[in-house]
């Protein structure tokens, strides 16, 4: 009636085998999903302002850049990255893979930074007219985040010829 305790000591063997090889099973599965190749070929993404991680997964996954998005949220959280992805364009090179992908949320999105040389001399108008000539946005662009310039007597000449 009553389990002698090699028999208990038996069954409890058992159960250590059965879940120690479920174990290893799970960590195989867990290891290539995350080194598993999406595309050879490099990827472009955006994250928006205020996105959030399970969004983010969720988009990525319809666009077919993850295959889980419920694994990418939890290698991003267990990775301690979910609250420090910043908005920004991203750019991953190929192989992709999920842990290029989350290295690249790491690195803060700088895909798009320029270094500039601003002259001396030159004014919020100079800094819009060379950034707009390099493709970084329309000059109405760099007025509306830097503020519209004072119109100078040597400006309005200008304009008036």
């Amino acid at each position: 009636m009553f389990e002698t305790p090699r028999q208990l000591v038996r069954r409890l063997r058992y159960a250590l085998w059965i879940m120690g090889g479920l174990f290893f099973v799970f960590a195989g599965l867990l290891f290539a999903e995350l080194h598993d190749t999406v595309t050879d070929a490099g990827v472009t993404f955006t994250v928006h302002p205020g996105e959030t991680v399970t969004a983010l997964g969720k988009r990525l996954r319809e666009s077919g850049i993850v295959r889980s998005a419920w694994l990418f949220e939890r290698y991003v959280r267990f990775k301690l990255l979910d609250t420090q992805i910043g908005a920004g364009e991203y750019r991953v090179a190929g192989p992709v893979t999920m842990v290029r992908l989350v290295e690249a949320l790491g690195s803060r999105g700088l895909a798009r930074e320029k270094e500039i040389t601003i002259l001396p001399g030159w004014s919020l108008r100079d800094i819009a007219v060379s950034m707009a000539a390099d493709g970084y946005g329309t000059e109405e662009e760099w007025f509306a985040a830097t503020g519209r310039p004072a119109e100078s007597g040597a400006a309005r000449r200008v304009v008036e010829l």
